[in-house]
């Protein structure tokens, strides 16, 4: 079957499958996300990479891991739309230049 993945490092573009799953579109992003995804044929997979305490979110990081800030910034806000403000956004603005 055609197997597609995501990640917390984000993975090729080239490789993600395209589609609509209407529970994982709620998925909100983090840079330092606690899950990760995978598509086999039509169905996606959501698996943690970290423990999730009960009622905690369950986050994706939609681009380039934590340690490409810039990039990261960049991808988010040229594809997504929106400057992230989740922890290590907020500790890494908040450092020196």
């Amino acid at each position: 079957p055609d197997v597609g993945e995501g990640s917390r490092e984000g993975g090729s573009s080239a490789a993600r499958p395209s589609g609509l799953w209407h529970t994982p579109a709620f998925i909100n992003h983090a840079c330092v996300g606690n899950a990760s995804w995978a598509c086999i044929g039509d169905v996606m997979v959501v698996s943690s990479v970290a423990p999730i305490p009960k009622g905690a979110e369950v986050l994706f990081c939609y681009g380039p891991g934590a340690d490409m800030p810039y990039e990261r910034r960049t991808q988010l806000l040229g594809n997504w739309g929106f400057a992230c403000r989740c922890e290590v956004c907020r500790k890494q603005a908040a450092l020196p230049d």
